[in-house]
């Protein structure tokens, strides 16, 4: 029996009773100063109500201490040694590499300084900074602010942290300050018919490329998604591409999952490289009509 699911994942308190009319106790889980997951509990309480407000306060003691001994630990520190083996277990490689990518520019920026001493107004300026001067889209921007949050808040959970400094941040009003830079989102470069001419020539058709080409040029479809579609992803009658898969380029050590088959390459150059068929990022599965042009 625990209480309120909200409170419990606020601050990883659970509440238990032996034997029905016995004594009451808590416990949560913390990481010590040398990353080591420790448990804290005790018992002999006599209501659920004692207990949980005991572990209260000594998960609050506890992060009081901890928020002092955040300032030997980096950003960096805790990413690697921390958050990452946390995170193994909860999402799939390939998802992993992406988060690594999108971590590189703020770890960069932060990852030197004490998890401690960063601070909510650096981080509000640098976002508001990103926001307004990056040639990124909006949504990246998102999702990188989006991700350093939920590593603070890992930090939080796992009793690294006693508050997170994302927790006083507020996401630029871009209605208010737009940004200064064009964004992906906005107005997107297309490759001028001279170009396209060109590429054309250089891949006619009958070429094994030509097909690729033309379908990325008249859907907007991207790589991996054409390189994962299949005769019955069409539907020839109502003209339509069943997006359901896309072919992803992994590490020759990384992990697959069981059902998963390399694809292999048929490119010497590329060799070394392992392909594998997976569903669309965030399941986002979707249906895009074939053009005339293509169709015929």
């Amino acid at each position: 029996m625990s209480r309120n699911r909200k409170d419990v994942e606020k601050i990883k308190i659970t509440t238990r009773q032996q034997v029905k009319g016995g004594t009451w106790s808590y416990m949560f889980h913390f990481y010590d100063e040398s990353l080591e997951r420790r448990t804290a509990q005790q018992g002999g309480y006599t209501t659920q109500e004692d207990a949980y407000e005991a572990g209260k306060a000594a998960r609050k003691a506890l992060s009081k201490t901890q928020d002092r001994n955040a300032t030997k630990y980096s950003l960096n520190e805790f990413v690697e040694l921390v958050w990452k083996p946390y995170m193994k277990d909860q999402v799939i490689p390939s998802t992993m590499q992406g988060y690594v990518k999108l971590l590189k520019p703020m770890l960069e920026k932060f990852g030197k300084y004490k998890m401690g001493n960063i601070k909510y107004s650096a981080i509000q300026k640098y976002f508001s900074d990103r926001y307004s001067e990056s040639t990124e889209s909006l949504n990246t921007t998102d999702h990188a602010q989006h991700l350093l949050g939920q590593i603070f808040k890992a930090a939080v959970s796992l009793g690294y942290l006693g508050e997170s400094p994302m927790d006083a941040y507020k996401k630029p009003n871009l209605r208010a300050n737009p940004p200064k830079v064009v964004k992906n989102g906005q107005v997107r470069d297309v490759i001028s018919k001279e170009i396209l001419a060109e590429i054309y020539e250089r891949f006619p058709k009958g070429t094994h490329h030509y097909l690729i080409l033309k379908i990325a040029e008249l859907t907007g479809m991207r790589r991996n998604e054409i390189m994962g579609l299949a005769f019955e992803d069409i539907d020839w009658e109502n003209r339509l591409i069943y997006l359901s898969r896309q072919v992803m380029v992994l590490d020759r050590d990384a992990e697959l999952f069981p059902y998963e088959k390399d694809v292999v390459s048929q490119y010497p150059m590329l060799e070394g490289l392992r392909y594998v068929a997976r569903d669309p990022k965030y399941d986002s599965k979707r249906v895009v009509p074939i053009p005339e042009e293509l169709y015929h």
